[in-house]
């Protein structure tokens, strides 16, 4: 999964607003894609704090889009063992929106 890592990776350096939408939509495929508990632990322990941050604000977007929900359930539940409460308090107190759409709603 060097893609999603890549993918991650891009996402944190590019301050979310400057994602394209294209790019939000496949990194929510990937992780519709890899559905297996054991596949889904193995990547997200490979992740470094700031990846584990990143994904998180993913799989929470992606439950606000509600498709796959189990899904990213199984997901959530790798991310927080691995990255523990403070993965969830870091990605819900970040302002940063995650789409240029979302930047000009707030203003």
């Amino acid at each position: 999964m060097a893609q999603l890592k890549a993918l991650l990776a891009k996402a944190s350096e590019d301050c979310f607003p400057d994602l394209k939408v294209t790019q939000h939509q496949a990194l929510l495929d990937m992780l519709y894609a890899k559905t297996r508990e054991d596949d889904i632990k193995a990547l997200v322990a490979s992740l470094d704090v700031d990846a584990l941050d990143t994904l998180m604000k993913f799989i929470y977007k992606g439950l606000e889009l509600g498709k796959n929900s189990g899904v990213l359930f199984k997901w959530h539940a790798a991310v927080e063992e691995a990255g523990g409460l403070g993965c969830i308090v870091r990605t819900l107190t970040d302002s940063r929106p995650m789409t240029q759409d979302e930047e000009a709603a707030d203003a």
